[in-house]
């Protein structure tokens, strides 16, 4: 239901063209005056838009001939209308044209729009001069070259006109130019000359605009080709209405300039018809020429090439062989508009919808161009219409540019957001990696300070266990005092074997990975550990379980009830007690001792940190308690942390995350 409801929308959209184009086409084509051999007789009815072109037959001349002799000529007269002209085989270089106007009802034309595209011209009205383009001569090189428009205003006293041009041609350059001479009322004239002129000079502003920024952007990234495919295409656009689409303004195309213009004149309607194409096709890449784009583009651009050289060498006889290279082109879009219509059936996007559109404006003003061309061209219709059907094309171009610079612009955003999300993580990695060899610095100067720590309390009792020896060795201790002296030797040795023993357990408890938890009573388990205790008071649920290492979770408890005793006495009471916030644990160890000293507190979890700064070898605690407390909590994915108002005691808490189920 869906992909029927997509075709009845496309099929509406392209009966409503081609009904636009009906219409378009029944005010640009209308019915003109014809000249019969040389005399071209018109009413005022005739000039119902204010205008006519001078379709029909003139009389031509070979030679130039002044207007005043032209009935004393002994040469044959031909007949032919301007278009028919170019095919002309000139066999002097130089004939003289004449049509002979008769206006009914006594109307006097008062201008004229001569679109000057002969190689050399000078129009007479009424045996006097009133145009010329290039320079005459007897010649071909007195011959100048030139293309130019004149916009004229007449001043007649008869209804009686004779136009007379002479033409110079020697090398037959004709190229893909139209001849257009339109007579009528002034205002008429200005307001349709004016008129093409803006049309121009917008779609001349248009297309170079458009391909400077899509080659710009292509220029940013190159990935996206269909940005130079496009551009190719409107510049193709660009050079063709400013040389070819009259009329021509500012500047006139003369002699080399010339010469260059006719030879790739042909050029301009193949390649922005492929390049076009081409632009769609890369656009969605999913068809037969993207997959063989490069095999593609080379033999059809030899072919155009080739098509381009044959036009020029046989000029108007090469003329089939172009217009079924334009039909080709012309193809090509056709195809493009078919793996749009694909793409949209398949995926609904309105982007494809919306450029199946401007392809179906592009097929159907270039196929009604190449009709007028091919059919009405001797009357001088396309002139008329030309400009109109080419700013008609610009609406898929600007459809077209419309859609691949939104998706440059959107496939842009995401690389910025990308680049923005990849420059953030490089800064947090960066601030990662700062703060790595920051605590790397600061295990280095703990290391450090241990190894000197290690020093100062190994240093002592081996020196005094080193002089009692020497000393019982050379026998220079009295019988009664040996026994002495080998207790104190004795009593430093176990210091240095506890210290030892110490080490090794905070060495181990910081490297060991394997550290495993089994589910325990936690009232059950302090309860145990402070038997015996009177001075602790154990205030946790019965039923309170978590999981912790059984043998490391004692030696927690033991350190800090030591902690306390140590610091506070034996007298110190100690208070043991637990908050509970679902599957976290808060382990709290109060006590009413001394205290800690504001100085010490921010160290007292480092290594060798001691309340009393002094260092007394016979005493069994040697400032790592509290280390390998943090390191067992740690080690339970927990944290530590202390709170104490010196004089008055001192509180641990043990913050113990998803402990309980």
């Amino acid at each position: 239901m869906k992909k029927t409801n997509r075709y009845l929308q496309i099929l509406l959209v392209l009966i409503l063209l081609i009904i636009f184009l009906i219409i378009a086409n029944k005010k640009m084509i209308f019915k003109i005056p014809t000249a019969e051999k040389g005399l071209l007789t018109v009413s005022a009815e005739d000039f119902n838009r204010g205008y006519i072109p001078l379709k029909g037959d003139f009389k031509v001349y070979d030679g130039i001939y002044n207007p005043n002799e032209l009935n004393n000529i002994n040469t044959e007269e031909k007949y032919m209308c301007l278009n028919e002209l170019r095919r002309y085989d000139y066999p002097s270089g130089l004939v003289t044209a004449v049509l002979n106007i008769e206006i009914e009802d006594n109307y006097l034309p008062n201008a004229m729009i001569i679109e000057e595209i002969y190689t050399a011209n000078r129009v007479y009205i009424n045996e006097e001069l009133i145009s010329s383009a290039g320079s005459i001569g007897s010649t071909i090189s007195d011959t100048i070259k030139e293309k130019r428009s004149n916009f004229i205003p007449l001043n007649l006293d008869s209804n009686k006109l004779e136009v007379v041009i002479h033409i110079a041609n020697f090398d037959e350059i004709s190229g893909q130019f139209e001849r257009n001479i339109f007579i009528g009322d002034y205002d008429s004239l200005n307001t349709f000359h004016i008129n093409r002129l803006v049309f121009k000079m917008l779609s001349v502003t248009f297309y170079l605009t458009l391909s400077l920024i899509l080659i710009s952007m292509y220029l940013i990234n190159r990935k996206y080709t269909y940005l130079l495919t496009l551009a190719l295409a409107g510049l193709m656009n660009f050079y063709y209405i400013v040389t070819h689409v009259e009329p021509i303004i500012l500047f006139n195309i003369k002699n080399t300039v010339y010469h260059l213009n006719s030879i790739l004149s042909t050029s301009p309607a193949i390649f922005s018809q492929f390049f076009s194409a081409l632009t769609v096709l890369v656009l969605y890449k999913n068809n037969f020429v993207y997959n063989n784009l490069n095999k593609f583009i080379k033999y059809n651009v030899s072919f155009f090439l080739f098509v381009m050289t044959i036009t020029v060498i046989f000029d108007e006889a090469a003329n089939p062989l172009y217009i079924l290279t334009v039909i080709y082109s012309l193809c090509l879009i056709v195809y493009s508009g078919s793996i749009t219509l694909k793409n949209y059936i398949r995926t609904s996007k309105k982007s494809s919808l919306i450029l199946l559109i401007g392809i179906m404006i592009y097929v159907l003003s270039y196929s009604n161009l190449i009709y007028i061309s091919v059919m009405h061209n001797p009357y001088q219709t396309l002139g008329h219409s030309m400009i109109y059907l080419i700013l008609i094309q610009g609406i898929f171009h600007l459809i077209m540019a419309y859609l691949i610079i939104s998706n440059f612009a959107y496939n842009f955003l995401l690389a910025q957001t990308e680049e923005s999300k990849l420059e953030s993580i490089i800064e947090d990695r960066t601030n990662e990696l700062k703060k790595s060899y920051n605590a790397l610095l600061k295990q280095d100067n703990i290391r450090r300070q241990m190894i000197m720590d290690i020093s100062h309390d190994l240093k002592s009792p081996v020196t005094i266990i080193k002089g009692y020896l020497e000393l019982l060795v050379t026998n220079k201790i009295k019988d009664e005092n040996r026994e002495e002296y080998l207790n104190i030797a004795y009593k430093k040795t176990s210091y240095m074997s506890d210290l030892i023993s110490e080490l090794f357990t905070l060495f181990n408890l910081e490297i060991d990975n394997s550290f495993s938890r089994e589910k325990e009573n936690l009232n059950d388990l302090i309860t145990d550990i402070c038997s015996g205790r009177t001075n602790v008071k154990v205030d946790i649920p019965k039923d309170l379980e978590l999981y912790c290492s059984e043998k490391h979770f004692r030696r927690l408890i033991n350190n800090l009830i030591e902690n306390s005793l140590t610091h506070g006495g034996n007298k110190c009471l100690i208070n043991i007690s637990t908050i509970r916030e679902n599957s976290d644990l808060t382990l709290i160890f109060s006590d009413d001792g001394i205290g800690i000293h504001p100085e010490i507190m921010p160290y007292i979890f480092n290594r060798f940190k001691r309340g009393d700064k002094s260092r007394h070898e016979n005493e069994k605690h040697f400032g790592l308690g509290l280390s390998i407390c943090k390191a067992i909590v740690e080690k339970h994915n927990g944290t530590i942390e202390c709170e104490s108002i010196f004089g008055k005691g001192a509180t641990f808490k043990i913050n113990l995350k998803g402990a309980i189920e």
